[in-house]
């Protein structure tokens, strides 16, 4: 049980390694998650949202997460956020996210 433990921490270190911190969560209720690889992570207040980081809401969730710029995101139930960093250089600025519907 110790190894599998160590296993996962090392697997979410590295993945820590590659990617950089855009975000922390403000307030989190319900079933919120985040996808970072190939790893389901539970989100509650205070965590950090990561650069890739896949944010889940299920039924009856919610989340905020405040962006290192400043900028404030709310979730409701049942929505999928992906987190994407990137340079904008028309505005010479980084977008943190790409939002599909």
């Amino acid at each position: 049980m110790f190894f599998r433990k160590f296993f996962l921490l090392v697997i979410i270190l590295s993945s820590f390694a590659f990617s950089s911190e855009v975000g922390f969560v403000k307030r989190a209720n319900g079933d919120v998650k985040v996808k970072r690889g190939d790893v389901m992570i539970n989100l509650k207040t205070d965590d950090l949202i990561y650069e890739h980081d896949i944010v889940l809401t299920q039924a009856n969730s919610s989340i905020c997460i405040v962006l290192i710029n400043g900028e404030v995101i709310a979730l409701g139930e049942k929505s999928i956020l992906p987190i994407d960093k990137h340079l904008d250089a028309d505005r010479k600025k980084n977008k943190l996210l790409s939002m599909q519907f």
